[in-house]
């Protein structure tokens, strides 16, 4: 009776040590890029954005939020509704265009006249996922006028 009862509690002390629980699929924020940049009438920006999803799910972007500032001069900050399915390690391609500040459109403007010059700038991202917390990032680099190509930054 004494070898049943260490035979059912070593069977059942080794089931529960092999049991991880409840699996749970960890996500990766998605990763924004700049493309590129331009520089449109009224003023107005024209951003291409490059979205990763590092993920091997989809993503359902419901909306995204950016501010962007040129050397501490904000350049533009709006939000777009984003009905937007990224598949499993997808990126996608989006361009969005937001009212550009007067003093952000002539740091562009400035910048656009050097052959030579960069301009550093801050992205800030927001991005709101269906089922999943917000995605925030920050993100510091600088632009470059693109060649041949005038009010075009990368």
């Amino acid at each position: 009776m004494i070898k049943v009862l260490t035979a059912v509690a070593l069977v059942a002390g080794l089931t529960s040590a092999c049991s991880t629980g409840q699996m749970q699929i960890r996500s990766e924020e998605p990763t924004l890029e700049i493309d590129s940049l331009a520089l449109l009438e009224g003023p107005r920006v024209a951003i291409e954005l490059l979205v990763h999803n590092r993920n091997d799910h989809s993503l359902v972007l419901e909306s995204l939020g950016l501010t962007m500032s040129l050397d501490q001069t904000r350049l533009f900050s709006s939000e777009w509704p984003m009905p937007l399915t990224i598949g499993a390690r997808g990126r996608e391609r989006i361009t969005l265009e937001a009212p550009a500040s007067r003093d952000g459109a002539s740091r562009l403007s400035e910048l656009a006249g050097e052959l030579a010059g960069s301009l550093a700038y801050q992205l800030e991202s927001r991005l709101v996922l269906q089922g999943q917390r917000d995605a925030k990032n920050r993100k510091s680099d600088f632009l470059h006028p693109v060649p041949g190509q005038p009010d075009r930054f990368r």
